[in-house]
């Protein structure tokens, strides 16, 4: 099992780069990842910025993989592989849904 990286790429899909980018009217937030592909059992971490207190929502692209997002929320997500990847090479698109930092 190894530990896979991600970026963080908001700011290039904010307009302008002007961040946080907002959700909807209900104070949340999203934020933009790409994630390193990988084999069954892999995992990736992501913490997001300091614009998003608790995360509420993860939406992957075509990424087969589990997360431990609670119903109360989290303060980092952590996204297990359940399919392998072609290679690692592959990148995903994984999008985060929070509430707005306080």
């Amino acid at each position: 099992m190894a530990t896979l990286a991600f970026t963080n790429i908001t700011t290039a899909i904010a307009p302008g780069g002007i961040l946080p980018i907002t959700f909807g009217e209900d104070g949340l937030v999203v934020e933009f990842y790409k994630c390193q592909g990988g084999t069954v059992g892999d995992t990736t971490t992501i913490v997001p910025s300091e614009y998003m207190s608790s995360i509420r929502a993860v939406l992957g692209g075509d990424i087969v993989a589990t997360d431990n997002i609670s119903t109360s929320g989290n303060t980092s997500v952590v996204l297990t592989h359940v399919a392998s990847a072609a290679s690692t090479s592959v990148n995903y698109s994984v999008t985060l849904i929070g509430r707005r930092q306080a």
